[in-house]
């Protein structure tokens, strides 16, 4: 379909009177076309206009006219930066007028644009596109995208992408130029808008379309005109029209070089297949080709330093490319070696070879016994996160991958996928163990329990005297389904009630049930996994096995926990919980068992999901860093023995980059160039100098600038802060130098955070963002991100699916509330059962469906299924038998003159049976003869069925919801992405970064830096690094704490655990490499400890510590004779379990502390943060808090007073819950100490600690 010309009406972009055809310009004969704007003279175009601006062209998003002319003009790089994922500097769109940067919008948005009538027209169209698209710019053109992923915009995207291609087809008829359309649209398609563009649904839609095309425009065009310019040596167009063209178009777009078209074509194909998982199979014979050509390329064309730079990253990228479609490719054809070892290990160690090939079994259909279970699969893609019955009960051990040790087993390949697969495994066993341990001593109870006795498994103290394994446990009964709830757009979410626990069943008062809830850390929180068990009366308690059928279990995350809900009823408890599989709801409805919900205290499923959803979804091939993090066994055998191997970061190898490190330096001028050695050896001895960093300090800011992965060991007192907020002022300060955006910055707690980022206020770096809600800072209130959010404007893409996902996900809320209230009564109607009958009962359908069109033949469909409705209803419900025995005599005169009258029932009405045949008979004869008993016999018939069909609509409309929500997040994400865009520093915990990997992933951050990077999982920093990522710095100290986890048997310190090591940080396990150790930068001048403290750790652990000169002045302790005192004493320790907690405790350490704490109070140590209480029991810690809480405020991190609050509701059930808060004395008038475990106190300082051992 053609364009439709606008007769009469001029070409240009200002509303006028007058006629003529429109001429954008240019002398070549393809560049005539049917103007869209009013003008006021003949074939003037957009020179002639005058009055309103835009014609009739209908805007989306109007901008202003300053906003218009920074899109044609905005500044083009004079220095290029290819090291993003965009192309925006490699192709770049020439400077044009307002009529070429308006007419994307005309093509993608006018209802009469059906179709490209010129070469010319292809041509502006593309360099519209990439005008306004373009990140040279900061106007928002979101509404441009946004018509580009419109249905009418893909179908002017499909128009190019079908269109024959050319090298020399500067103006052949129906053919387009490869290098004026073709390779611009891909500088289009690559975009930074579209490729890091938060919103998936509309960058998908895009890419879809490209991969739909692929076989013409990237198979059968984009490679093998590649080769022939590749052949040719140049990008140039030699026939004849290509000079005039270049002269004339000036809106024309020149892609510079060879390796630039190469490189925006590798990212293409990279967008492509990131996204797409079938592009990596179908385009593997693409990507090798390209390979090859790559390295041609990079091989042929190098001359100038830019040219290098170029093909470096072009080479490194298609290598990416390449190792995506290899892993791709080994899924669909596994690897003959399933038991690849590590061949960079030695022999020696715990766990040798063979024991560990002797116990070797893969997973899923790898193993030779087959899938343990229906959650057991090679693919950690393909493993639900949530485990399935078969799992919790299967007997057979899960597979678990060794980590770290020599010589060990397993079915991949060296490499990133091999450490995504480790550490995804291991990291959801710690999740999975002491649940799978908790539900299966309780099952193993439940067996010999009696139907009917469940509610002694109710009170804890009970059950952990006859459960086994030391598993930890809450068990509530009387479990009924409240509904499906649709509350605040979310559906799935069941609400389920139950009995009040024993400890609270006695208390009568509400606001007692308040504060027992709100105390209760560690009953049934937001983000915890719980199971619900259902049995029948013959289910267990017979002997049966726990797997049996007649035993359900459903495992659910509790997804709203309300005080509220909770204490409001003194017998009935409720919550909100989302099943790992909404068609189970149904069980829960229709079993008829009895329910019990059984639930681990401490499986923290919310804190585990984000990360080992974000691994499932990592393509381990695009991940960075690859030969230091996770070397294949080439790359392992290559860097063996060699020293100093870490290159720069790839934004510091740009042609004459330096970093400026002024903002160090006191004012003095300073650049590091890394690439060179003198360089390198000058900007230390000025950092030395002239900066406040002492000389350990210098040393490593500068190999930290000049290693990609930087590891910077900071013993304790060294200043890990202090070399961190230095790298961020040098970042901060080269940021558009470099074009790395904001900074990544993760530090271990929310206190550590808030410490960090006041002192960059203090620096006066005031482009910080904090994500999070735990700040306690009142300066850093208008610092957090969900602050900032309202003052936002908001872009028109974001706007719009906001817009669009509220109201489906309204509409959405409605169908789930109907089909819900169908399930749970019993209001079976015909739009229920119309599909069954119409598919598997055709003959009764056609008899309901007879009637109808009997009645209304002339009617439409509508009116029809309204008639149909009302004659099942009255069908079901034997109205029409009611209706002939009121209308008896009508009926019999009706029957004798043969006289049918369907207003007043069908014909067959007019009997009265009172049969009671069977079910098969009924369903092969007359609907309408049958008595009242025979249509509720079909009925139940057919309700399984139709319960079934609804379960399966339900369950669609739940996932449809899931993408609406997935929409709808995605668009505040985008919000997110923006505003933290235009900072430098973005400020997380590590907690915060594992609730926010949707964010991390969106926002492709470009340098990070972990804080305490020895207490964080190897499984958390894998999942915040992004395929942009150039700059990972770990910050910490291997020889302190190392990360926690749950289950014991996966840690480095358990005899079994040796050879899963998950505790393990990869800061620990690069610095304490057997083979060749990672290169690291030791700070060695501590400023926190007195000598004589210091000597305590230096020998064994630090012997390069050095003594800052501080740390020689201190005044001695006032009252005590030393500064340091180890007092021994021969006090037994108390009963293991008291207050409901199994811990140790002394009560002689307790009151020695209390009088040594007032003794030193009373010599003036008054002040928070003089004296703090240590101890490595949680036991202590209570009995410590009870003995020192009337006199002092006692400072007790957060998660501890949790703990020591909920044991002790544990083990005073007998007293009524109540009175004032537990550990914490708010008199302000008393002395302020801090107590915490010494888990919880690394990092933290104090004038005088006390350890309680």
């Amino acid at each position: 379909m053609a364009i439709i010309p606008n007769r009469g009406r001029g070409g240009g972009d200002h509303r006028g009177r007058g006629r003529g055809r429109g001429n954008f310009g240019g002398p070549n004969p393809d560049e005539t076309q049917w103007g869209f704007g009013r003008g006021t003279g003949r074939g003037q175009g957009d020179r002639g206009g005058r009055g309103g601006h835009h014609g009739g062209v209908h805007v989306i998003g109007r901008i202003s006219d300053d906003e218009k002319r920074q899109i044609r003009e905005a500044a083009r790089p004079t220095t290029i930066q290819v090291s993003s994922e965009g192309t925006d500097d490699i192709i770049v769109a020439s400077p044009t007028n307002e009529v070429v940067r308006h007419f994307a919008h005309i093509v993608l948005t006018k209802p009469e644009f059906t179709e490209f009538q010129s070469l010319g027209q292809f041509r502006r169209f593309v360099n519209s596109c990439l005008l306004n698209l373009s990140n040279h710019h900061s106007v928002d053109t979101s509404d441009l995208l946004s018509a580009l992923a419109s249905p009418q915009g893909l179908e002017r995207l499909k128009d190019i992408l079908i269109m024959p291609m050319n090298i020399d087809a500067a103006n052949i008829y129906g053919t387009l130029s490869f290098q004026f359309v073709i390779l611009p649209l891909v500088g289009v398609l690559t975009r930074e808008s579209i490729c890091q563009l938060a919103m998936d649904s509309a960058t998908n839609a895009i890419y879809a379309t490209v991969y739909s095309h692929r076989q013409n425009f990237i198979k059968g065009g984009i490679i093998p005109n590649m080769k022939r310019l590749l052949e040719r040596g140049s990008l140039k167009d030699q026939s004849a029209a290509a000079t005039l063209i270049q002269r004339g178009d000036e809106y024309l777009c020149v892609v510079p070089s060879l390796s630039c078209a190469y490189l925006a074509i590798v990212r293409l194909i990279y967008q492509i297949v990131i996204r797409i998982r079938d592009a990596r199979i179908d385009l593997v014979r693409v990507v090798r080709t390209l390979v090859i050509q790559v390295h041609t390329c990079a091989k042929n064309f190098n001359k100038t330093e830019r040219d290098r730079r170029v093909n470096a990253i072009m080479v490194q990228e298609v290598k990416r490319l390449q190792r995506i479609v290899s892993d791709a490719e080994d899924a669909v054809v596994p690897l003959l070696d399933v038991t690849a070892a590590d061949p960079g290990a030695g022999s020696d160690g715990a766990h040798s070879k063979t024991q560990l090939r002797h116990s070797f079994d893969p997973p899923g259909k790898r193993s030779a016994n087959g899938p343990s279970h229906d959650n057991d699969h090679v693919e950690i893609s393909e493993i639900n996160i949530l485990p399935t019955q078969q799992e919790i009960t299967c007997s057979r051990p899960p597979f678990l991958p060794s980590n770290g040790v020599p010589d060990s087993p397993h079915f991949l390949a060296h490499g990133w996928k091999r450490q995504v697969d480790t550490h995804f495994r291991l990291y959801r066993e710690d999740m999975m163990d002491p649940f799978r341990r908790s539900m299966t001593s309780f099952l193993a109870v439940l067996r010999h329990t009696p139907f009917g006795e469940e509610d002694r498994l109710l009170n804890n103290k009970e059950l952990r005297k006859i459960i086994a394994g030391h598993v930890s446990l809450n068990v509530y009964g009387n479990v009924h389904v409240l509904g499906m709830s649709t509350e605040k757009n979310n559906a799935g979410i069941i609400g389920i009630g139950f009995s009040q626990p024993p400890e609270i069943l006695r208390i009568a008062n509400k606001g007692r049930r308040t504060k027992f809830w709100e105390r209760s850390k560690n009953r049934l929180m937001h983000g915890s996994l719980v199971c619900l068990v259902g049995r029948d009366q013959g289910a267990l308690g017979s002997g049966q096995d726990a797997s049996a059928p007649n035993i359900q279990l459903i495992v659910g995350v509790i997804t709203r926990r309300d005080t509220q809900s909770l204490a409001k009823d003194d017998k009935v408890a409720q919550i909100s919980i989302t099943l790992a599989d909404p068609l189970q709801y149904f069980l829960l409805l229709s079993s008829g068992k009895h329910w019990l919900i059984v639930e681990s205290p401490g499986t923290d499923f919310g804190s585990y999901r984000p990360i080992l959803k974000a691994l499932q979804h990592t393509i381990p091939a695009s991940l960075p860093f690859g030969k230091y993090l996770a070397p294949t066994a080439e790359e392992q055998a290559k860097l063996k023995n060699v020293k100093n191997y870490v290159d720069p970061p790839l934004y510091a190898r740009a042609p004459t980059f330096q970093f400026d490190l002024s903002v160090l330096l006191n004012g003095r001028k300073g650049r590091l160039d890394v690439n060179n050695t003198i360089s390198i050896e000058k900007t230390v001895g000025a950092l030395q100098k002239y900066s406040t960093l002492d000389d350990s300090q210098s040393k490593a800011l500068v190999e930290t600038l000049c290693r990609e992965v930087a590891l910077i060991h900071a013993p304790p007192g060294t200043g890990k802060t202090l070399i961190g907020l230095s790298l961020v002022e040098v970042l901060r300060a080269n940021k558009a130098r470099s074009e790395c955006g904001p900074v990544l910055y993760i530090c271990s707690t929310d206190d550590a955070l808030d410490r960090f980022l006041e002192q960059c206020l203090d620096k006066g770096v005031l482009d910080i963002v904090r994500v999070g809600s735990g700040s306690k800072s009142k300066l850093l209130e208008q610092y957090i991100l969900e602050a900032r959010l309202d003052g936002f404007i908001r872009p028109f893409l974001v706007e719009q699916d906001l817009r669009e996902a509220t109201s489906d996900l309204n509409s959405d809320a409605k169908k789930i509330e109907s089909l819900e209230r169908t399930l749970k009564g019993d209001c079976m109607q015909w739009n229920h059962v119309q599909t069954l009958l119409e598919q598997e009962y055709p003959d009764i359908y056609k008899q309901f469906v007879k009637v109808s069109n009997d009645a209304h033949q002339s009617s439409d469909d509508k009116t029809k299924d309204e008639h149909a409705t009302r004659s099942f209803r009255r069908w079901r419900s034997g109205q029409c038998i009611q209706e002939k025995t009121a209308h008896s005599e009508e009926a019999k005169n009706m029957l004798k003159s043969n006289a049918t009258d369907l207003k007043s029932g069908p014909p067959d009405c007019q009997k009265t049976p009172s049969t009671n045949k069977s079910v098969d008979l009924l369903l092969g004869g007359d609907i309408w003869n049958m008595s009242v008993n025979e249509r509720q016999r079909l009925v139940d018939q057919w309700r399984p069925k139709v319960q079934e069909n609804l379960m399966a609509q339900l369950g669609e409309v739940t996932k449809h919801v899931e993408t609406l929500n997935d929409k709808k997040n995605g668009a505040m994400d985008e919000i997110r992405r923006r505003i933290i865009c235009q900072c430098s520093v973005v400020g997380l915990t590590t907690a915060g970064a594992a609730e926010s990997q949707e964010l991390i992933r969106k926002l492709a951050p470009k340098i990070i830096i972990y804080e305490e990077a020895g207490q964080v999982l190897e499984s958390h920093i894998i999942s915040t690094l992004a395929p942009s990522t150039q700059h990972l710095i770990l910050i910490g100290d291997h020889k302190q704490l190392r990360p926690r986890i749950e289950t014991y048997g996966l840690s480095s310190d358990s005899p079994i655990g040796k050879k899963y090591n998950l505790d393990m940080s990869l800061f620990e396990r690069l610095a304490t490499s057997a083979t060749n150790p990672f290169p690291m930068s030791v700070l060695t001048t501590q400023t926190r400890m007195r000598p004589c403290i210091a000597d305590l750790i230096r020998p064994p652990l630090y012997p390069n510590l050095e003594y800052g000169e501080n740390t020689l002045s201190y005044p001695p302790v006032c009252g005590m004779g030393d500064s340091l005192y180890f007092m021994n004493h021969d006090h037994p320790e108390d009963a293991k379990e008291m207050n409901g907690i199994q811990s140790y405790s002394n009560s002689s350490e307790v009151s020695m502390a209390k009088v040594l704490t007032e003794y030193l109070i009373k010599n003036g140590y008054d002040q928070p943060g003089d004296i703090a209480i240590l101890t490595p029991y949680l036991g202590q810690l209570s009995k410590l808090r009870e003995a020192l809480k009337s006199k002092y405020v006692l400072v007790i991190n957060g998660s501890e007073q949790e703990q020591l609050d909920q044991a002790e509701l544990e083990g005073d059930e007998n007293q009524e819950s109540g009175g004032t808060a537990i550990g914490v004395n708010t008199n302000s008038t008393q002395k302020q100490l801090t107590l915490s475990t010494v888990d919880n106190w690394q990092g933290e300082e104090a004038k005088i600690v006390i350890i309680s051992l």
